[in-house]
């Protein structure tokens, strides 16, 4: 609505100008009538809109939570995602699945989601297959831990891919790591047929293996404790599967030098 304008004051020098003031102050009157009778109306319904929020603030402050104006249980439940990460419900649910354990059946390949974990215990194994599907552009963490009976130098931890060894591609091996009280460090390609999980040779004694499984490079990095008959080896070691043709499909199974007790978890991390 447009700004009311008071008609010009002028001076009252005759009959007629006094006629035509007065006609001209009435009529912006009138017009300043109707424009507060509009006013009021709008009035109205904004007082009435103000009581209801205000009861609805009321009844809030007593326990129950107030929604966004304009939104509903179901626009919270489907909006977007800075709304539903204001939602405990939807966090929580996330932070849940996050955290879910996959039963580790020992027979089947489980699929794991992101953020999904599995695991195992072991007593006296050597061979120990992870029943973990994987496909490409994955990665996964693999914690190990346990006791172990010392082996010979050259004997090597490994992770056998799709549970088998490979027999016609060879693996690179980048090694750092101090034997005992000596620091040492090579790069070698060997036919062994898996990922390193220490390095030396001999019985792992504790390691953490990041497993990446994309088709142009599969890869894997550990970090680890290993003993032998002669010394202890700790260090890091990466390893490539010089493969870029066979599907990777099952994370594998994990091979001992030794019989070896203790516990295997991994999760899926990409």
């Amino acid at each position: 609505m447009s700004q009311l304008n008071p008609p010009p004051i002028r001076d009252s020098v005759d009959q007629d100008s006094r006629l035509g003031l007065r006609a001209s102050w009435h009529a912006w009157f009138s017009q300043l009538f109707k424009w507060l009778q509009t006013l009021a109306a709008n009035n109205s319904g904004i007082n009435t809109g103000d009581q209801t929020n205000i009861t609805g603030t009321a009844a809030n402050l007593s326990g129950t939570p107030a929604l966004p104006n304009g939104t509903t249980a179901t626009t919270q439940a489907n909006g977007d995602s800075s709304t539903k990460l204001a939602n405990d419900a939807f966090v929580q649910a996330a932070l849940t699945y996050y955290n879910t354990a996959v039963v580790w059946d020992g027979v089947n390949d489980r699929v794991l989601g992101i953020g999904q974990h599995t695991s195992d215990s072991f007593t006296a194994a050597t061979s120990m297959p992870l029943h973990i599907a994987c496909g490409d552009g994955q990665e996964y963490e693999i914690e190990i831990v346990g006791s172990y009976t010392a082996a010979a130098t050259g004997t090597d931890s490994l992770l056998q891919p799709n549970n088998a060894v490979p027999t016609t591609n060879s693996f690179t091996v980048e090694a750092s790591f101090a034997a005992t009280s000596t620091e040492s460090a090579y790069n070698t390609t060997t036919t062994s047929g898996g990922f390193f999980l220490g390095n030396g040779g001999g019985s792992l004694s504790m390691a953490k293996v990041t497993l990446f499984t994309g088709p142009s490079r599969k890869a894997s990095i550990s970090t680890y404790k290993v003993v032998t008959t002669v010394a202890i080896y700790a260090g890091v070691t990466t390893v490539d599967w010089n493969d870029t043709t066979t599907p990777y499909t099952s994370v594998g199974t994990i091979i001992m030098p030794n019989a070896w007790t203790g516990q295997i978890v991994c999760r899926r991390v990409a």
